[in-house]
C-alpha cells in the first residue's frame, strides 16, 4: 500500500522508526518527500523503466528514495556503503542507473565515484551537500494533495489566492486528529475559524495548476518590523555563493525590529573568512531577492550541527545566537 493511502487517513502515524535513536519518520513525511523527489527524477528526464541507485548508511531517507522510485515506476538498486569505490562504481554502471543519490554522510565514496560512472546523468544528494552532486531538499512541489482540500491561509485566517505564500491547511470532513491529553497544541494546528482545516507547521503555497509547494517551516518564519519573512529563500539564494559551503538563516532578536535576519554559514574549504566576505555575501543575496529578506548578520562556523539523518538543526542555533 502507497504511503499517500496511510498520509490520508492518519498523516502523524509513524512509517519507520530507527531503533537505536528513536528517529520516526510519519507517513506524512513520507509522502511528501518521496513525491517532491519523484518530480525532481521526472523532470530530469527519468522515465518507467530506468534505474536509480542508492548509496547511503542506514538512514530512514533511505525510504523517500525508495518510494519515490516506486511510484515513478523506476527500479532501484541500494548499494552497500562499506564497498570501496571501484565497487560501487561497478555496481552504478551494471545497473544502469540513470540517477545516482547519495548520503552526505558516503561524501568521499561518491565523490570517488563520480569519474567512473560517466553514464550517470543526475546526482542527488540529501543530508548535508556533496561535490558534484545536486540537493533535491529544495522548496519544490508536494505534487497534487491526497490529504485533502488544500488551503493557503494568512496568520489571520484569510485565504490566500493561486501564488501567495502563506500556511498550509488541509480541509477534511471532520477534525482528523488531536494531541493526545494535549488540546492547546491541537487546537493551534487548527485553522482560527475552522476546526476541520489543519496544518501540520508547513509554509507553501498553490500554482495556478493546483499543485502545491513547500517553501517553508512555519516555526522558522522570521518576523522582522511586523513583516514575515521565511529563512528558505534566503538559503536558496545563499546556497549558490561558492564561498558558502553549508548555510542555515534564522531570526535573531532585535530590539527596533523583534527580528534580524542572521545567517550562519560554513564557508568552502580555502575560502577566507572575515568582514568582507560578510559584506560580498550580504549583498550577493540582495541583488537575488529583495532587501529586507537578506541577512543583516552573518556568522562564520566550522560546522553547522545536524541529526544523524542530516537535518539542520534550528533550535539549536536560534539559542546559541539568541543573545550573540
Amino acid at each position: 500500500m502507497y504511503p499517500g493511502t496511510y498520509a490520508a487517513e492518519a498523516p502523524g502515524r509513524i512509517a519507520a522508526a530507527m531503533a537505536g535513536t528513536g528517529e520516526t519518520l510519519s507517513y506524512f513525511e513520507l509522502e511528501r518527500r518521496s513525491a517532491q523527489l519523484a518530480r525532481v527524477l521526472h523532470a530530469a528526464g527519468l522515465r518507467p523503466g530506468d534505474a536509480v541507485a542508492l548509496l547511503t548508511e542506514n538512514s530512514l531517507r533511505a525510504f523517500e528514495v525508495y518510494w519515490a522510485a516506486m511510484r515513478s515506476g523506476l527500479y532501484i538498486t541500494a548499494v552497500n556503503c562499506r564497498l570501496k569505490p571501484d565497487e560501487v562504481a561497478y555496481i552504478v554502471n551494471n545497473c544502469g542507473a540513470a540517477a545516482l543519490i547519495v548520503s552526505s554522510e558516503q561524501a568521499a565514496t561518491a565523490e570517488a565515484v563520480a569519474g567512473l560512472t560517466a553514464e550517470v546523468k543526475l546526482r542527488l544528494a540529501f543530508g548535508g551537500p556533496v561535490i558534484g552532486h545536486g540537493g533535491y531538499e529544495v522548496p519544490g512541489t508536494a505534487g497534487r494533495t491526497v490529504m485533502g482540500v488544500v488551503r493557503i491561509c494568512a496568520d489571520d485566517g484569510a485565504e490566500l489566492p493561486a501564488g501567495q505564500i502563506g500556511v498550509v491547511y488541509f480541509e477534511r470532513d471532520a477534525v482528523p486528529f488531536a494531541y493526545h491529553h494535549d488540546p492547546q497544541e491541537t487546537r493551534a494546528a487548527q485553522h482560527p475559524e475552522q476546526p476541520t482545516w489543519t496544518t501540520l507547521g508547513d509554509i507553501g503555497y498553490l500554482d495556478g495548476d493546483g499543485f502545491l509547494f513547500l517553501t517553508d517551516r512555519r516555526a522558522f518564519t522570521i518576523i522582522s518590523g511586523g513583516v514575515n519573512i521565511y529563512p528558505q529563500e534566503a538559503e536558496n539564494v545563499l546556497a549558490l555563493h561558492p564561498a558558502v559551503y553549508d548555510v542555515a538563516v534564522i531570526g535573531v532578536p532585535d530590539p527596533d525590529m523583534g527580528e534580524s535576519v542572521a545567517a550562519i554559514i560554513q564557508p568552502a574549504a580555502g575560502t577566507v573568512r572575515g568582514p568582507e566576505l560578510e559584506r560580498e555575501i550580504i549583498a550577493f543575496v540582495k541583488s537575488k531577492i529583495a532587501s529586507f529578506k537578506a541577512p543583516r548578520i552573518v556568522h562564520f562556523v566550522d560546522e553547522l550541527p545536524r541529526t544523524e539523518a542530516g537535518k539542520l538543526m534550528k533550535a539549536e542555533l536560534k539559542a546559541k545566537y539568541a543573545n550573540a
